[in-house]
């Protein structure tokens, strides 16, 4: 898929009753289960779960439509950091973007981190290192 299209389409949300939710990018469907609390969402190969509807909408429209952490091209299996990983979703878009990379997802917040190693592993998203941790002071990783 053409990221650069991704971009330039809306996020397209459809209420269908309350239980559901189909939103569109670039005539891909995301499958959305839950509107206001706990949820899935379901595309590009990948079912993340959530905890907040709100804040995986933005989350999806941030790192999906806007692209802001599609890095253009980059060599041959890089090893990316996404340190702050909160539940994963610049980790899915990684793995969408770059299948070839590796990555390093960090978050410290055990709410998050139980739902970050939960989406990595039912997507079986292979070369992710989970770390539970935090960046603000000098360490190991």
């Amino acid at each position: 898929m053409n990221i650069q299209g991704v971009r330039r389409r809306a996020v397209r949300a459809t209420d269908v009753n309350r239980a559901r939710l189909e939103w569109t990018l670039k005539g891909t469907p995301l499958r959305v289960k839950g509107l206001e609390h706990a949820g899935e969402v379901t595309a590009f190969g990948s079912t993340v779960a959530f905890d907040s509807y709100r804040i995986m909408r933005y989350l999806v429209s941030e790192v999906f439509v806007a692209g802001t952490y599609d890095m253009g091209q980059l060599p041959p299996e890089p090893r990316i950091v996404d340190c702050g990983a909160n539940i994963g979703v610049a980790t899915w878009f990684f793995q969408w973007r770059y299948p070839d990379s590796s990555v390093i997802a960090i978050e410290p917040a055990p709410r998050s981190f139980a739902l970050l190693a939960r989406n990595i592993e039912v997507n079986q998203w292979n070369g992710v290192a989970l770390n539970e941790a935090s960046a603000g002071e000098d360490g190991f990783v």
